[in-house]
């Protein structure tokens, strides 16, 4: 009576197999899709990160030397390359950041200058920029 009305057949056909083998690479291949686009992405951040450190450290560097007032201030834009590592050279692996910082003064206004420093890369010209009112600081005297 069992052989009648109950299948014993006990596993897996091979089109489940083929099914789930293919659903399977499916996703595999979904996943890794993703990956040169998140790998761009963080190549994109990194060298942003670096850039907003440069771009940091030219604006204190323009800063501090204003503010002396034992230090001429020479106006005028300056454009030069500087590489992360921290050498005048590149590296292994070092992207070349070109940094362009002017100084200007304000119209009307005596001993305030406006310091604008923008930092570009490689595939970005447009890059990053900011800029900052920096006046004289007798505190800051120093090599008078």
């Amino acid at each position: 009576m069992c052989n009648i009305t109950c299948n014993n057949q006990k596993g897996t056909s091979l089109i489940e197999v083929l099914v789930s083998i293919i659903i399977l690479a499916i996703g595999i291949l979904g996943v890794l899709s993703v990956f040169p686009q998140g790998w761009l992405s963080a190549s994109k951040s990194d060298l942003l990160g670096r850039a907003g450190e440069i771009l940091h450290k030219e604006m204190e560097r323009a800063q501090v030397s204003i503010m002396n007032p034992c230090i001429a201030v020479s106006t005028g834009s300056t454009t030069a390359t500087i590489y992360p590592s921290g050498g005048s050279s590149a590296m292994s692996g070092d992207v070349p950041f070109t940094v362009t910082r002017d100084i200007s003064t304000i119209t009307g206004m005596s001993n305030i200058w406006r310091v604008t420093v923008t930092v570009t890369w490689p595939g970005n010209s447009t890059g990053i920029s900011e800029s900052l009112d920096v006046t004289r600081d007798d505190n800051f005297k120093q090599g008078c």
